[in-house]
């Protein structure tokens, strides 16, 4: 078997095109792949932080019960500023993944 010059540049002229063929492809898809994994971390960082800002508003309604502002825990009298802060409690320990109590 004599391998001339020109049979050399052939076979190496396909494996590039070889690689071509599968490289285009493979890196489009971790292409697309990086891009989605991407937008989901900057998605999740979103609702973090949108979490904690909640919670911290919770916890100032706590601190300040006189105010009354507290979403969806009003007892229709601002004496009820104990019953205020249980709800809020119940509600900062269950996003937070912590044990409520009753």
């Amino acid at each position: 078997m004599n391998f001339g010059v020109a049979s050399i540049k052939d076979l190496a002229e396909l494996l590039s095109y070889l690689v071509v063929i599968i490289g285009i492809p493979v890196a489009i898809v971790q292409y697309v792949r990086a891009v989605r994994s991407e937008q989901k971390s900057r998605e999740d960082a979103t609702y973090d932080a949108v979490e904690n800002k909640f919670i911290e508003f919770q916890r100032l309604c706590l601190e300040y019960p006189r105010l009354d502002v507290a979403i969806g825990v009003r007892s229709g009298s601002r004496s009820g500023s104990d019953h205020n802060k249980c709800l809020l409690l119940k509600k900062i320990s269950a996003k937070k993944g912590l044990q409520t109590w009753q």
